[in-house]
């Protein structure tokens, strides 16, 4: 009976068996195990389907519960009368990209209102030539839900490969500007035209802070804070009144290293550094940008060198500061892009989860 059914499949389909392009061939056949379980089971493996056929309810829920099946169909009367529709409700909760069709040997209304209700694929009567509608409607949900996944993996795709494109063209954007920048430094910046910088010496001798006033001034946009004892630095500290600070390691009050790890802790940018004077060396100091005895200090000759390190230091804040600025040019200068982009993104989003309805 089946024979010309096959052959016509196989001319209308060359190479079909082979289904590789599928996401799954798997279909699970809820029905006893008679002679049009095995039409059926036999037509499908003739196109490269593999089909489970079970009428155990354990198994049955076992096999749900663990392996995928493109399609499923399912006897309205087995394992029990009515089960079908129960083991359908159960499929939609666990597999919802399972196509799900209930068949019954004879009419039956009522359960064919309520699959339509529950959004199955059809109620399918197992009379007449039924088979070939039946194989055909499987075969190409198959498809569909393989063309399904490949348009969300193709989204997917294009939305990461976008968003790279976006870093990509903020990176460039910052770089030019920094490049632009330290051309500017190269020729020499005055202090008058980098951002004001707030120095606080922690040091029970005022030396230091002496020797960088003199060298320095107000209308540079330096600001020199000196203070003697750790506790007036702790509560100086908590402000967040300063860009760098230097805690001598010999406080009168408190161990510098407890007030240079607590203001080194505070979420800022500030920069931080423990010194030591320099015995060897009238005028010198040794940093150290952590407490640890082990860190090679970085040596500092006079006054002047580490006015220039303070310098260095500034004129560091002062790219950090420009790269969150060239951040808020790029997007100002490009803000309908960037509006469109986010709306793109999120419709693209919006059609990967499966709610793609026009919008309103």
């Amino acid at each position: 009976m089946w024979g010309g059914f096959f052959d016509d499949y196989h001319t209308s389909f060359p190479g079909i068996g082979v289904m590789s392009n599928y996401v799954g061939r798997e279909i699970l056949l809820v029905m006893q195990d008679n002679a049009t379980a095995k039409n059926i089971q036999s037509a499908f493996m003739n196109l490269g389907f593999w089909i489970t056929v079970s009428s155990d309810l354990k198994s049955i829920l076992d096999l749900l519960d663990n392996k995928f099946f493109v399609g499923a169909i399912l006897e309205q009367d087995t394992p029990k009368p009515g089960y079908g529709l129960k083991l359908a409700q159960k499929i939609i909760e666990v597999s919802p990209l399972t196509a799900t069709y209930l068949v019954s040997p004879k009419p039956d209304f009522p359960a064919l209102l309520q699959a339509h209700r529950m959004g199955l694929k059809d109620f399918v009567q197992l009379e007449g030539e039924f088979l070939p509608y039946l194989v055909g409607s499987v075969r190409k949900a198959a498809e569909e839900l393989e063309h399904s996944g490949e348009r969300d993996r193709l989204l997917k795709d294009m939305a990461n490969l976008h968003g790279k494109f976006l870093k990509q063209m903020i990176s460039l954007h910052i770089k030019l500007m920094e490049s632009e920048e330290s051309a500017r430094y190269r020729d020499g910046v005055p202090d008058e035209e980098l951002p004001p910088c707030k120095v606080l010496i922690v040091d029970p001798d005022a030396t230091v802070a002496e020797q960088l006033r003199e060298r320095i001034t107000e209308t540079g946009g330096w600001q020199i804070t000196h203070l003697t004892w750790g506790g007036e630095a702790l509560d100086f500290g908590t402000e967040g009144a300063f860009h760098i600070a230097l805690i001598c390691r010999s406080l009168p009050d408190l161990p510098g290293t407890m007030v240079f790890q607590t203001l080194k802790s505070d979420e800022s940018d500030a920069n931080v550094f423990l010194f030591d004077h320099d015995q060897k060396q009238a005028g010198g100091l040794l940093l150290f940008e952590n407490s640890v005895s082990q860190e090679l200090p970085l040596q500092v000759q006079d006054a002047d060198d580490l006015l220039g390190r303070l310098r260095d230091l500034r004129r560091m804040m002062d790219t950090s500061y420009k790269k969150k600025e060239h951040l808020k040019t790029f997007k100002a200068q490009h803000y309908d892009f960037l509006q469109e982009y986010q709306r793109v993104q999120f419709k693209m989003k919006k059609v990967m989860q499966g709610d793609d309805k026009p919008e309103t």
